[in-house]
Formats: C-alpha cells, structure tokens, sequence
C-alpha cells in the first residue's frame, strides 16, 4: 500500500488525548468516591463528566451523588515522520460526545464533527504529520456532515500530502463510499459487500391506521400552501403531486453534488456514475 514511500516513525492516535482519559475513570472514580467520604479535596479533573448515583450497605453513604468536570482538550504531538489515524466509526454528531458504560466501566467517545475538521486542518500545517491513514467503519451520518468531511480531506491532500483510505467494515454503502473516494487510494475488506445504488426516499403515511383507529386529526394549512407537505402523511394516503416533485428535486441535488465530486476524485465521469447506479453495476 506504501509502496515508494519513505518509512513513517509512527502512527498517530487521532484521539489519543480521550483515551489517555478513559483509562483512568474507574481508578480515579472510586478514588474520587473515598476522598469525598473523607472530606478530602474535590474530585481530579482528569475524569469526563460523568454522574453516577451508587448505592452501598452502609446507609450513611446511600445514595451518593458524584459529578466531575470535563477536561480541557490539550493538542497531540506528533512525532517526526507520522502517519495520522483517522477512525469514523458510529454515528458523528456535530460535538464530540462520550458516554460512560456501567458494565464495562469504560468510556465510549464518539468523535465530533467540529473536532474532526480541528484535527485535520492542524494536520494539514503539521511538518511531522506526512499523510492520513482514514478508516471508516460502520460509520453513520448525513449528507451535510459527509461534505464537509470530504472538503477538510480535500484541504488536507492540497499540502502535497497522502490520503489512505479503508473500509474495514463488512458492508460499503454510498455514504462510505462518498467520503473515502476523496482520497488518494482507496482499500475495502475482501470479503465485504459493496452497493452503488444511487439515492432515494420514501414517506410513511398513517391516514388508513387512524381511519381504523377512529382517530381524527385536525390539519391547519393554507389553501395555497400546496408545497408545505409536512402534514401530508396524516391525511392523505399516498405523496401529492407537489410534495414528489420538492422531494425528487431535494434528492436530485444531493445526487448530483454527490455523483460530480466522486467523478472529480476518481476520475471516472459523472454519467458513467449514474448508469451504474441505474443499472445496478456495482454490487457484490
């Protein structure tokens, strides 16, 4: 895969800070839980913001309430002549979240968009960061959030440096495909399934389950508001004609958009796209 290339020092965590963190919760915790029985300090700022309620035999203590601060982000030093890794895997909100698992008493953190986007323009201006290996898993998010991530690669790979990109997961949608066909080389599981079926959307209507339900519904709407079809699904039974056409002209755009950036970075044209989509070419 990196054939030609010069050997890298090493391969950057891309979250290495919030994982240094995880590691400590359950130490620090119940640490943090002794020090308050002995009304010692507060607790250390190095847990995330977590709030437990445990409950113990002893009735002096039941029912405690613990709360934590969040620690400050600090930045990641690279070493000389890394390779940053890039892991999407889950649903990538617009912050970076994390959520505590009682059971495993681990910390889950789901990257950000807002800290992707950080992360990859600091890299870009980084002289120890020499490329970006990027792996998606079953990575989950919308159009907008897909865009922008595809642009901060393509910003990224104007420094003259790499972009690797891997589906590791076992099914490639257009969704991963979209964001990881922005870079250099692109690299699936052997064994995965991949479909490139082109887009599309579909409505639920409920008129005939409340009609059984002898429920009604009382709809405001203007006489010309022919296009605000919201309510459509609570009293009609299948899409007007103007709600099919704002919805076929909604998902053509993302289709295009789509279809023009996959053609401008794999070289291929944006007909040949959608006559593969069309003719559902690309599925195995």
């Amino acid at each position: 895969m990196f054939e030609g290339m010069k050997p890298f020092g090493s391969i950057v965590q891309f979250h290495s800070d919030q994982a240094a963190i995880i590691g400590n919760v359950p130490k620090q915790f119940f640490k943090c839980v002794v020090m308050k029985k002995r009304n010692a300090r507060p607790c250390p700022d190095n847990i995330g913001r977590l709030f437990f309620v445990f409950v113990f035999n002893r009735k002096d203590i039941l029912g405690s309430q613990y709360i934590c601060r969040t620690p400050k982000r600090s930045e990641i030093m690279a070493e000389a002549n890394s390779v940053l890794h890039v892991k999407l895997d889950g649903v990538i909100g617009e912050k970076t979240s994390s959520k505590f698992d009682v059971v495993s008493m681990t910390m889950n953190v789901n990257l950000g968009l807002s800290d992707l986007l950080h992360g990859l323009e600091k890299a870009k201006t980084d002289k120890n960061v020499q490329g970006i290996f990027l792996e998606l898993g079953n990575v989950s998010c919308g159009y907008a959030t897909a865009k922008e991530i595809r642009n901060a690669i393509n910003n990224f790979e104007e420094s003259g440096k790499f972009v690797v990109a891997y589906n590791s997961g076992e099914y490639v949608g257009l969704g991963k495909y979209y964001i990881s066909s922005a870079a250099n080389e692109l690299y699936g599981f052997p064994t995965s399934t991949m479909e490139f079926l082109g887009l599309g959307g579909e409505l639920t209507f409920f008129k005939k389950t409340f009609d059984k339900l002898d429920i009604d519904v009382e709809i405001i709407r203007g006489t010309n508001n022919d296009f605000k079809s919201a309510v459509e699904p609570f009293f009609l039974e299948k899409m007007s004609d103007s709600s099919r056409l704002q919805m076929q002209t909604y998902v053509d755009n993302i289709w295009r958009s789509m279809r023009e950036d996959i053609a401008k970075d794999r070289k291929i044209s944006a007909d040949d796209l959608n006559r593969y989509a069309d003719e559902m070419a690309i599925k195995r």
